[in-house]
């Protein structure tokens, strides 16, 4: 009974696409073996938000967006702005990609993220804050090309509960990305058309909502990667048990594309129209 009562920790995960030959990709991870969550499971970058990205230190190095903006596309009173950050902090501690910008308002190129990925260890274990690295390395955090996409809930009955927000952004030119060798074993750039095949051959594991955000992704095509229509896709999904999930995928399965029908399953959010494009 407690831990049907369990309430979900909020967490923060994010989508680096980048372009390629076909199709957009996606960078995925593989947990290890030994993780208490979701062992074994390719997944996204991302975790628990901490009490630093709630933290005012960590909100004067976000541009573009504040923390009552951020709230009312979040949907809740107060302390999304915190979401934001956690993306991109955990972007950088399990990808290594740095999803930031300097005073002079250049992006933080392949050079110095190679310079500044031994912080990742720090960050992880928590002897560094991300604000004070932030700070450190005067950097900051364009919150306009980080863009909301969906909100997923651990069911109840699960001995660990997530309410994870699921951003969406674009890799920096350059940054590709490796797993920590820590918590993640394997990395990859994958198409979601080619990730969703691997798990149907049960070469690779995926839960619910990261298999029902691939297919949303695998229905765009090659070109210029960005957030719009993508970002359209929005809505509020809930985990299921495993009793109902293929129920709820066949009902996914079947949901209307077109845009203005998105309005009947719940929009979740509004952002900048920045678009990918449909195939």
């Amino acid at each position: 009974m407690a831990e049907q009562n369990l309430t979900p920790r909020p967490a923060a995960t994010l989508l680096l696409l980048r372009e390629a030959e076909g199709a957009p990709e996606v960078f995925m991870l593989q947990r290890t073996s030994k993780a208490a969550f979701l062992p074994g499971a390719f997944v996204f970058p991302g975790g628990a938000l901490d009490a630093d990205d709630a933290g005012e230190r960590a909100a004067r190095r976000v541009l573009g967006l504040d923390d009552a903006q951020a709230s009312a596309r979040l949907g809740v009173p107060s302390g999304g702005l915190a979401y934001w950050i956690a993306a991109a902090r955990e972007c950088f501690e399990e990808s290594g990609i740095l999803l930031a910008f300097d005073r002079k308002d250049l992006p933080v190129g392949p050079k110095r993220a190679d310079a500044l990925e031994p912080f990742r260890k720090e960050l992880n274990a928590g002897s560094l804050l991300f604000s004070e690295f932030l700070e450190r390395e005067n950097l900051y955090i364009h919150a306009q090309d980080i863009a909301y996409y969906s909100h997923w809930i651990t069911a109840p009955g699960r001995a660990r509960r997530f309410s994870t927000r699921f951003f969406v952004a674009c890799a920096p030119a350059g940054q590709h990305g490796a797993h920590d060798r820590s918590e993640t074993v394997h990395s990859v750039w994958v198409s979601p058309r080619e990730a969703l095949e691997r798990d149907r051959r049960k070469e690779i594991e995926l839960i619910f909502p990261t298999r029902s955000t691939l297919a949303d992704l695998a229905g765009f095509g090659c070109g210029i990667i960005g957030l719009a229509e993508l970002a359209l896709l929005a809505v509020d999904r809930r985990d299921v048990d495993d009793a109902a999930e293929l129920a709820l995928a066949h009902a996914f399965d079947h949901l209307p594309r077109h845009v203005e029908q998105r309005a009947q399953i719940g929009v979740d959010h509004r952002v900048p129209l920045l678009g990918l494009h449909p195939v």
